[in-house]
Formats: C-alpha cells, structure tokens, sequence
C-alpha cells in the first residue's frame, strides 16, 4: 500500500584510547554514525476544491487526486498507479505521493586526539581532528504509489485562459496533433560530501604565579561539495530544449522578436541540476596574557591574527516545462522544454570568473576569496571577596568572507567579512550564599553584518 513516514534506522560506534604519566597525556576517539529516514507528505480530508494544478504547474495538488468531487475544467484530472485512495485518512503515519522520499547520513566518521606535555613552568597541547560524512536526501523514482499524472487538454478558450486560444489547434493546422499531457514520475536527489581537518598547538603557563599566558597557532581546512538535482527520466519532451533566437515568428512564442532554436542536449532529463565544489583554508595565531596587578585587580590583554581563503567552482543548469508562455493545458503531447541556463550567463564579478556554458548545457563558474584581520580585546576585573567580581572589557570579532554558491548562479556572490566591536560590563555578586545575581550590559557595533 501506501508508504509508512519515519522508518529510521541509527546506527553509533565509538572507541577511545587514553594513556598517562607524570608528564605525558595521550587520547584519541574514533566513531563511526549512520542514520537513515524515510520521509513524505500525508494528506487528510476535508480535501480543499483547489485546482488541481496551478496554469503553467506540473506539481498537483496533494488532496485533489483523492477528491471524486473535483472535475477539471476541460476534462478529469487522472492520478495513475498502484495506490489510488488516500492511506492517511485510516492511519496518520501513512502516505501516498508522487514524490516519497529518504535521507541518509551514511557514513558520518572521524578521529578526534589530543595531547599534553607538562614541562617545568608550562605545557605544550594539541587538539586535533579528522571528519567525512556523505548525506543524501532523495526520492529515485522507482516503484512509487502514483506513477503519472495527466493532464486534461483544452480545446477551446476559456475563463480562465481567455485571450490564448487554443494553441494546440495552431499546431494541428500545420499538420502536427497533439494529445493531453501524461507527467511520469520524477526524482529528487541532494548529495553532500564534505571533509574537514583542525590543528591546534599551545603553549600555556601551568604556575601559580600573578601572570598566565597562552599562544598558540591554528589551522583548518575543508572540502565540500554539494549537487541539487530534479529529473523527470520518463518524459519524452525534456531530452530536447530550446531557447529564445532571433528569427520570424511561431505560433508557440507569438512573438515577431524571437523563435525557438535547439539548446544543449538534455539526455538525462533533468529540470534543475546545480551544486558546487568549494574548499576553505583557514590559519590563525593568537596569544592572551592575564597580569594580576594588586590582590584584587586583573589585566587582560589578547591578540588573533586569522588569514582565510576560499576558492572553488559552481554549475547549474535550469530546464522549464510547461511555463507560463507553454502552457500544458494548451499545447498537451507538445508542451517544450525550455533551457533557462542562457538567461544566468553574466561576465566576472567580485571574487567571481564569468560564466560560461558548456557543450553539456551547464554555466559554470569560478570562485576565490581572501581575507585576513587582526583583532583581539583588553579587559579589567575588580574582584575584593570571593562573592563579589565586577569587570569591564573591549573585544573585535571577525567572522571571513564567503560565497553564495551553489543555487542559481547569484549575481554578485561574493560575502565579505563580518567584523563586531563588543563593549561590555558586568557584576556578579553572592549574598550569604543564597542568593546570586548576575547583571551585565554590552554594546554590539557591527560592520558588514552576514545575515543568512
């Protein structure tokens, strides 16, 4: 029958190792994550009298298919497949639907190590660690409860659609029929790979003394890339696309200023198929001291150096069927795939190559970014009692730039960097050990703010 939501499947391994001595401290964690969901939409009655598809849309409305009420202008809008009725109604936890779909995180593994050296007046540490997970999200198509959906043709103008005629009768005047438009099933897929690396060493005061000190460098580097893609394998019209030229004019286009001309080939079907391959490398360096001046005052002095560079590629390639100048409900079996990809092209811009297209059809891009800042704080605490500590501090934050990549091509990708001037005071006190309270006011000061 219908298909059942949840279906989750975990799966967790773990393993650590540690050894100790008087000046040595080793650790290290292997794991190993897996996890699996299916997922879908349940559609529950009262059904909505909605049309059962938008003019120019091939997604159906999710109740329609189940509403014997609901009659089509034009003729009956026909579900095929082996689940016909609406399997939610008797049970919340089933679903019927054209586009049932699973995630998976498999595998998610890494290592995480660290360790210590204890010398005379400091020690010396490092933390690092190693990580790959693969997750896709996806719907393949195969053996699904609705296997096609048709779509009434119209045969004559109506309210809805006056002022277009019947452009399928255009067509049959020049000798070509058409038919009502059947959608086969589609597939879905969003495929995410990543690997990342960090390393850190410090060196760190380990005395009592009134100064405490740390330095220390970083670095950390990722690869990820990412492909979006949405097919329809089983409908004829997609394997050949067109795109706007100049020439005399068509009754599918209307227009004296543009006909159709083929585009790339589109073998595999697709209606959008996009993603990018990006890497990210980041160094740092960075130092803090803390200098008891008096019995109750504190000085804090830090400084961060980080250097960050991005670089990468991105594609895309955007198909449409039955868009708004092709309506299926007039040009049904002749419905054309339209290539959108010519419409992203544009020429270098920041931190971005120009797009070209390639003899697949994609425009594709590069990518490349590098930033670095110097940025730090300084502080002073006041703290006369065990349950009384007041401080004031300054610190400037930097978050690097990026890339909005990966979607459609953006103009003007590029992100630059994020910097904040935090201004802060506070007091925490306690009061006969029963009651606490901590108070504290800050100014934030952003400049180039990412909000995503």
């Amino acid at each position: 029958p219908g298909q059942t939501a949840g279906g989750n499947t975990n799966a967790y391994f773990e393993g650590q190792l540690q050894y100790a001595n008087t000046r040595l401290e080793l650790w290290g964690k292997a794991f190993y994550d897996q996890y699996g969901n299916s997922f879908g939409p349940g559609v529950v009655s009262p059904y909505p009298l909605t049309p059962e598809y938008g003019p120019g849309d091939l997604s159906p409305n999710l109740g329609y298919a189940y509403n014997p009420a609901f009659i089509a202008e034009g003729g009956t809008f026909t579900q095929v497949g082996n689940v016909t009725n609406n399997p939610a109604v008797a049970n919340q936890w089933e679903f019927n639907s054209s586009a049932p779909g699973r995630n998976n995180v498999d595998p998610y593994f890494g290592f995480i190590w660290r360790a210590t050296y204890r010398a005379d007046g400091f020690d010396i540490k490092y933390l690092g660690g190693w990580a790959q997970h693969d997750f896709q999200l996806y719907d393949n198509g195969s053996s699904p409860p609705i296997t096609s959906l048709k779509i009434p043709l119209y045969t004559a103008p109506s309210s809805l659609f006056s002022g277009f005629g019947s452009l399928c009768a255009l067509y049959n005047a020049t000798g070509t029929p058409c038919g009502p438009l059947t959608v086969r099933q589609g597939a879905f897929l969003n495929i995410e790979n990543k690997t990342w690396t960090s390393h850190e060493l410090d060196v760190l005061s380990n005395t009592t003394t009134s100064l405490q000190w740390i330095g220390g460098l970083y670095y950390y580097h990722e690869q990820y890339s990412q492909t979006t893609a949405i097919a329809l394998p089983d409908q004829p019209q997609l394997s050949d696309t067109l795109v706007f030229g100049t020439g005399p004019a068509a009754p599918l286009v209307g227009s004296s200023a543009a006909t159709p001309i083929p585009a790339a080939p589109n073998p595999t079907r697709i209606l959008y198929d996009s993603g990018e391959a990006m890497q990210d490398t980041s160094y740092a360096g960075f130092g803090e001291v803390d200098w008891r001046v008096a019995p109750s005052w504190t000085l804090t002095l830090g400084v961060r150096y980080n250097d960050d560079r991005k670089s990468g590629d991105e594609f895309t390639r955007l198909v449409t069927f039955g868009a708004a100048y092709a309506l299926p409900e007039q040009l049904g079996t002749l419905t054309p795939a339209w290539d959108e990809t010519p419409f992203l092209v544009q020429g270098a811009e920041p931190g971005a190559g120009p797009v070209t297209i390639g003899a697949d059809g994609f425009g594709v891009r590069s990518l490349s970014g590098h930033w670095s800042a110097v940025t730090g704080g300084a502080g002073v605490e006041w703290d006369p009692t065990a349950d009384l500590l007041a401080y004031l501090k300054y610190g400037r934050g930097y978050k690097s730039g990026g890339f909005n990549a990966g979607a459609t091509l953006a103009f003007d990708p590029q992100v630059g960097p994020e910097t904040l001037d935090d201004f802060e005071g506070g007091v925490k006190a306690t009061f006969n050990k029963r009651l606490t309270v901590d108070l504290a006011a800050f100014y934030y000061v952003y400049d180039n703010m990412q909000i995503e």
